[in-house]
């Protein structure tokens, strides 16, 4: 897992500078059609003009558990990066996950995060549904479940 930062630089805002207001009618739907591409919506747009944030990059071994992770709005990693993400998301207002799968130079989605590794809704077996040639799970989540928001 690679950490990505870059300067901020902000315009002024809307609303006084604390953010853009929104309902929750323009919030993105979660799930596959909410990775639609095009233009950022406002809430996308919020979400990277914010000064507290953090940007990691995902890679999944296989499309099987990012196609997984976007229909429950889940995400499991490795048990020694819970502690990583965990502690991120205690400091900052908002992490920020970039998604890809190795080996095909492109990102699939990014999403938010929303909870703490541990406190998801589902376990981290909806993960070995793929099996390799010999029967062995291509997933390796050893890692606590927590919840995301995808983003696109």
């Amino acid at each position: 897992m690679a950490r990505v930062s870059f300067a901020s630089s902000h315009t002024q805002r809307n609303n006084g500078g604390t953010g853009f207001q929104q309902n929750e009618e323009e919030r993105p739907t979660a799930g596959l059609a909410a990775c639609s591409f095009g233009p950022p919506s406002s809430y996308a747009r919020a979400i990277y003009e914010e000064e507290n944030v953090r940007f990691f990059i995902l890679r999944s071994r296989i499309a099987y558990n990012i196609e997984v992770a976007m229909q429950y709005n889940m995400w499991a990693t490795r048990a020694h990066n819970d502690a990583v993400l965990g502690a991120a998301l205690t400091a900052c207002k908002h992490v920020v996950l970039l998604f890809s799968v190795n080996n095909t130079h492109y990102f699939c989605g990014w999403a938010v995060m929303r909870s703490r590794p541990g406190q998801c809704r589902f376990k981290s077996d909806l993960f070995r549904g793929a099996e390799g040639p010999h029967g062995v799970s291509q997933s390796r989540f050893e890692g606590k479940t927590f919840d995301l928001e995808w983003i696109r």
